[in-house]
């Protein structure tokens, strides 16, 4: 097994990613579980950018762990994956992909709170505002993101209203609001609701 190992882990060095998912996957199937070869599958899987199947290796991998130590390693690893993929995929405004990651993630850790409060924002992206609020259940009463969950709650009410909220901050007696242009700039504006015209300044209409 040593030298197999060893030779996938050069097949990956290589760039024959394909090549070790396949081995892998053929050895996995035999003999169901090698802590080794679940990390050389699930680095393969990013390899050829797929990162939802590389995370269910790992938390496959986590599951079967018993060394505790090991354990927090493959959660670090795990983590690390999901969030660099939740980055892509929100920029990129891919929600069913998105939403596909999530809805395998409150299943695989049920106790991640966290998981579900991305579920639920994910689900009011695509206005799925009755499976949003189911997600939101879960985390209502969490110490640490209870209060973003009933604020997330609070925008499908005002939402289902067809209110919109807008946080204002203060500058000096003025009131100002952090806004995008063209949803990739960010700006601050000032709120006038007495002013006849709406202007921004020559540098941001560049």
């Amino acid at each position: 097994f040593a030298l197999f190992k060893e030779t996938l882990a050069s097949w990956l060095q290589n760039g024959q990613a394909e090549q070790v998912l396949s081995y892998t996957q053929l050895f996995l199937d035999r003999f169901y579980f090698d802590a080794d070869v679940f990390q050389l599958q699930a680095a393969a899987q990013l390899k050829i950018h797929q990162p939802l199947e590389a995370i269910k290796s790992l938390f496959t991998q986590h599951e079967r762990t018993t060394v505790s130590t090991d354990a927090t390693a493959l959660h670090l690893a795990i983590d690390h994956v999901v969030e660099k993929y939740r980055q892509e995929l929100e920029q990129q405004k891919r929600w069913q992909e998105l939403l596909a990651l999530y809805n395998y993630l409150v299943v695989a850790e049920p106790g991640n709170t966290g998981y579900f409060l991305t579920q639920a924002k994910t689900l009011v992206e695509i206005q799925d505002f009755t499976n949003a609020r189911l997600s939101l259940a879960h985390v209502y009463d969490d110490p640490v993101l209870g209060a973003e969950a009933r604020a997330l709650l609070q925008r499908i009410e005002n939402s289902e209203r067809g209110e919109i909220r807008i946080p204002l901050q203060t500058s000096g007696k003025n009131f100002t609001v952090n806004a995008m242009l063209d949803e990739r700039y960010p700006v601050t504006l000032l709120v006038d609701t007495g002013a006849s015209i709406s202007s921004i300044s020559r540098e941001h209409f560049n």
